[in-house]
């Protein structure tokens, strides 16, 4: 994904960000990488300011699913499986970050 791409995808979630206290929200797999194929999903790696439960988050994957007119899977933190998580943070491209 290039810059540019990256950012216009920023953009696309701003509002998102904003209305869910978003603190960090990254792309990877596929998307990031660069090797999706036009039906690939949006894999997301996010931090909230507050816990969200497990039903919040499934309406907020639905919800950006809507925006980007795409499957998106949101994984939390507290959520991602150990041993994926390196290869997880190589490939991905932040978003957003709250300093």
């Amino acid at each position: 994904m290039t810059t540019l791409q990256v950012q216009n995808l920023a953009g696309k979630i701003a509002p998102f960000v904003k209305e869910y206290n978003v603190q960090y929200i990254a792309l990877f797999g596929s998307r990031a990488r660069g090797d999706a194929k036009r039906d690939s999903d949006f894999d997301f790696l996010v931090r909230f300011e507050r816990p969200k439960s497990l039903l919040k988050v499934i309406h907020m994957e639905r919800q950006l699913s809507r925006m980007l007119k795409r499957k998106v899977d949101l994984v939390t933190e507290g959520a991602l499986n150990p041993l994926l998580k390196n290869s997880v943070l190589e490939d991905a491209k932040v978003l957003y970050e709250k300093k």
